[in-house]
């Protein structure tokens, strides 16, 4: 089993990657193999609207979209971060969503991957990005991949900005999500081995 998590935050080091820290720690502490990537390390332009990627499912862009993609097929489960900003996802987050929306949908892109959202605030709701994390923009429908949970942080003012991984109600959160990702991806094995079998 293999998890992949993608940082969308322009802050590599701050309470979102924290969070993401936490679930890959309970992951690897169950003998997962993990890797954390932040976004801000690829070259994701926006999408140009060309349409050109409904003829072919692929991007005509020649950024690091393909280098993405690559590095998510070769993972089991992917952990989708990001912090809340005015309402939305973080500009690198949408900006990739917006990219993969041919080719997620017309190549089933997705399918057989698992997905956790993470999202954090500091004065607002975030379960609503949270979500949008967990489906990347609605892309995981159809058979095209599983929601296997989401955690949403609100209001951090409460336990501080930049001590979210020390405390134990938001960790215990993250672990629950983390195990429950674990069980999924554990009895998706299961499965591809026997598909016969009643799991």
């Amino acid at each position: 089993m293999k998890v992949l998590a993608i940082n969308s935050s322009p802050n590599m080091n701050g309470s979102t990657a924290k969070l993401i820290d936490v679930f890959l720690n309970r992951c690897a502490a169950k003998n997962v193999e993990t890797e954390r990537i932040d976004l801000q390390d690829y070259l994701i332009g926006t999408c140009g609207g060309c349409g050109k990627c409904y003829d072919t499912s692929e991007c005509i862009y020649n950024d690091d979209l393909l280098q993405l993609k690559a590095k998510i097929l070769n993972y089991d489960g992917i952990i989708i971060a990001s912090p809340y900003f005015s309402g939305k996802a973080s500009e690198d987050l949408e900006a990739l969503v917006n990219r993969l929306i041919t080719s997620g949908r017309n190549k089933k892109f997705f399918k057989g991957k698992f997905f956790v959202g993470l999202a954090i605030s500091l004065n607002d709701d975030a379960s609503e990005i949270a979500s949008y994390c967990a489906s990347l923009g609605g892309l995981i429908a159809n058979g095209n991949g599983t929601i296997s949970g989401v955690v949403s942080v609100s209001r951090i003012t409460d336990c501080g900005i930049g001590e979210v991984d020390e405390d134990d109600n938001i960790k215990g959160k993250i672990n629950e999500i983390a195990d429950k990702l674990i069980e999924n991806l554990s009895i998706s094995d299961t499965l591809k081995a026997n598909p016969f079998s009643k799991e």
